[in-house]
């Protein structure tokens, strides 16, 4: 699922979150932790306004889809503290998409310590995507390999002789 991007102007603040975020996006861009990941794990969100839970459904380093009850509104700053075994905590998150009851979060700022756990979350999938697309060519059905093989066996003078062989 991609994430929409709605850019909003306004006040000083909103214009510093846009260049952090915008470097933020810029860090990742073009790498492999920039890729979305599908995921189902709850989160955590609060700011001044509204404190929620809801369940992520996609992931990257750069922000997060939640599926969510809570009125989110576009543009808001949320801290955020995501239910992975080795818990993550943003410190600051921006509604960039807001529809019925999904929200794109786009992360802002984070501890370096928890910017590392994000990363190893994100690696992991990465490696367990990787391994599913290995596992895909890995898997070639026995005749076909076996057919193969014995044609690999033959030298290219036995190879000719069935061709004539077979007209």
């Amino acid at each position: 699922m991609a994430q929409c991007r709605i850019m909003t102007t306004g006040s000083a603040h909103e214009t510093e979150s846009s260049a952090l975020s915008s470097t933020a996006r810029n860090r990742t861009r073009g790498t492999p932790l920039a890729q979305w990941f599908p995921v189902n794990f709850p989160i955590a969100f609060a700011n001044d306004e509204v404190i929620g839970k809801g369940r992520v459904g996609d992931i990257s380093m750069a922000g997060c889809t939640v599926q969510t009850d809570a009125q989110m509104a576009l543009g808001a700053i949320f801290q955020l503290s995501l239910g992975v075994p080795d818990a993550v905590s943003i410190d600051a998150a921006r509604a960039r998409n807001v529809q019925l009851d999904r929200v794109g979060l786009e992360f802002l700022k984070f501890q370096k310590s928890e910017r590392e756990r994000l990363q190893n979350l994100v690696r992991g999938l990465l490696f367990a995507r990787l391994g599913e697309k290995k596992a895909m060519f890995d898997e070639t059905p026995a005749s076909a390999e076996g057919t193969f093989q014995d044609n690999e066996s033959e030298g290219p003078s036995e190879r000719v002789g069935h061709a004539r062989a077979a007209k």
